[in-house]
């Protein structure tokens, strides 16, 4: 994901510093509306890849929780509480906490 945001924070960068002004000095108008609409198509682009990757990521943790499921049937429970991004980046904290419910 910070690839992706780095990806996108070119995008809010002034354009005004690259723009040369023509005879009538309306140019830059339309040179501003061109360029914007070139990097809004980059940046729907990102965020649809964006978008694929989590969804991926969601899936890949949702196979894991079932995983755990099967493991620890007594923590249900505590599964059935805990959001699918928990399990991707605090799944160290979860499982220690379905061990200290199977234990008991």
């Amino acid at each position: 994901m910070a690839s992706y945001m780095s990806e996108l924070d070119h995008f809010v960068n002034p354009m005004s510093n690259h723009v040369i002004s023509a005879e009538t000095h309306n140019q830059s108008v339309n040179s501003m509306a061109l360029v914007s609409a070139r990097l809004k198509t980059e940046a729907v682009e990102i965020l649809q890849m964006m978008a694929v990757d989590l969804r991926l990521l969601r899936i890949l943790a949702m196979e894991e929780a079932g995983k755990l499921w099967e493991q620890y049937p007594e923590a249900t429970n505590l599964l059935e509480k805990t959001e699918w991004y928990d399990l991707m980046f605090l799944c160290d904290e979860r499982i220690a906490a379905l061990k200290e419910v199977s234990c008991r």
